[in-house]
């Protein structure tokens, strides 16, 4: 009997530790642990991708619709002419707009330099005007804040007016002689150029095309004459024609370098 007197305790300490023994001997791992709080959130980690930070023209040229300009410069016409022009912001990175030059310019004292000594004892300048107007067509491309490239097309066109007298040293000429001459050449040009624009601001903006190239696609010319007297009869004559005809295949034919320089405001 003093050998059973144990064996209730034993009995009653294996059904109480029984849950926990074939609990863990079925599914072969402990159970989780539960947290003292219910209310506690787990924390969740968000990693946000990284943003490009743009320039503060970058960031007009998206807030902007268009920009109005002012400028000076040369518009591939080899004059140096004011003019305006007006781009629509086709989003952060492009730009298409238009401008218009217009300028006039004496080459009497050029022209004069230019006769020989036989022409120059016959007759001499008296006035030379150059009209000359620019209107383009342009495509820029952003590729930073302020750096673009620039495609366009355009129409140039020049008329040019020459005033000749007879020399009045020349005893054989009357003041009756007269050689009046026009030029007008006309051309469909490409171009190309790069440059930057900044945008402050207020709106307030600075453009400047620092190199650039106007190339003819097709152009013509067209002289008419007028003269009369001694000069229609002398050597003279056929000199200044020469020079005039020379003038306008040059005009017509030559590329022009381009560079401008404007003001603006960004609507």
């Amino acid at each position: 009997m003093k050998n059973m007197t144990g064996l209730p305790i034993l009995i009653a300490t294996l059904m109480f530790m029984s849950p926990a023994l074939f609990g863990k001997a079925r599914s072969g791992k402990a159970a989780p642990a539960v947290a003292a709080n219910s209310n506690t959130k787990p924390e969740v980690s968000m990693v946000r991708p990284a943003v490009k930070s743009r320039g503060v023209s970058e960031t007009y040229r998206t807030e902007k619709h268009g920009l109005v300009g002012f400028g000076f410069g040369s518009p591939g016409t080899g004059m140096l002419m004011p003019g305006a022009e007006f781009y629509v912001f086709l989003g952060p990175r492009f730009q298409l707009g238009l401008n218009y030059f217009k300028s006039q310019q004496d080459l009497t004292g050029q022209t004069n330099s230019s006769l020989d000594a036989s022409t120059a004892s016959v007759v001499f300048v008296d006035d030379v005007l150059m009209k000359g107007e620019a209107a383009n067509i342009n495509l820029r491309f952003f590729m930073g804040n302020s750096f673009f490239a620039s495609l366009g097309f355009g129409q140039h066109t020049y008329d040019i007016g020459f005033g000749i007298k007879p020399n009045p040293s020349t005893t054989l000429v009357s003041s009756d002689d007269f050689f009046d001459s026009s030029l007008k050449v006309k051309k469909i040009v490409s171009s190309f150029s790069i440059g930057n624009q900044w945008l402050f601001d207020g709106g307030f903006s600075l453009t400047g095309e620092w190199i650039g190239m106007s190339t003819p696609i097709a152009s013509s010319y067209e002289m008419e004459n007028n003269y009369g007297g001694f000069v229609a009869q002398s050597a003279a004559t056929s000199v200044l024609d020469d020079q005039i005809e020379s003038l306008g295949k040059k005009l017509s034919a030559s590329s022009q370098a381009l560079f401008m320089l404007s003001l603006g405001l960004a609507i």
